[in-house]
């Protein structure tokens, strides 16, 4: 079934649908629900660390000891995560807007199945992350300034709450535009061409 623009006018696009204002209740606006926030360099290693438990948690995120620690910016178990979940619903919790874009590897298809089974509204927002996580193969596309990038960047924004992510077309929708991070003080001219998209 084809929604209009029209029939989402005024609507909250969530991954399971459209839905009216008055249904999302208390709402988390910025989680990470399904993601990897590895660097792209480091996501070829298979080395993803300890466990992560009590007893090395510390270590792990003061970086003590610890060589390797690729667990700690991994979120995808979505067992774990429909559990997490679950659990914001019984303590009061609605809705979710997951704002995990591209580059930080977004699973739609996970989100939707944790939406249906726990009865929370996720919003699943789309972007691009900075330009040091997006596939190499988008990099010096577009010549001097690499605007083709910019320009799908764009396009991909005005037609992200119609249009659902590529590899899900139509099972589930986008509704929120993720901001663009510049976290340093230095970035290139792709991140702020893409944070002007």
């Amino acid at each position: 079934m084809t929604t209009t623009r029209q029939e989402l006018l005024g609507k909250i696009q969530t991954v399971l649908g459209p839905i009216e204002p008055q249904r999302l209740g208390r709402t988390l606006m910025h989680e990470h629900v399904l993601c990897d926030i590895r660097a792209p360099q480091a996501r070829a290693d298979n080395d993803l660390g300890p466990e992560i438990t009590l007893e090395n948690v510390w270590q792990l995120n003061y970086g003590r000891g610890v060589k390797r620690a690729g667990r700690k910016y991994m979120l995808d178990l979505e067992d774990v995560a429909t559990r997490e979940v679950r659990m914001m619903k019984h303590d009061g919790g609605d809705a979710i807007v997951e704002l995990s874009c591209g580059g930080l590897s977004p699973d739609p298809d996970g989100l939707r199945r944790i939406a249906a089974g726990t009865g929370v509204h996720l919003i699943m927002g789309c972007g691009y992350y900075v330009n040091d996580y997006q596939d190499p193969k988008n990099h010096g596309r577009g010549g001097r300034f690499d605007n083709v990038r910019a320009d799908l960047q764009r396009a991909a924004l005005r037609r992200c709450t119609f249009v659902a992510d590529e590899r899900t077309l139509h099972r589930c929708r986008l509704g929120n535009i993720s901001s663009t991070r510049c976290e340093r003080t230095s970035y290139t001219r792709q991140d702020r061409d893409n944070a002007t998209a």
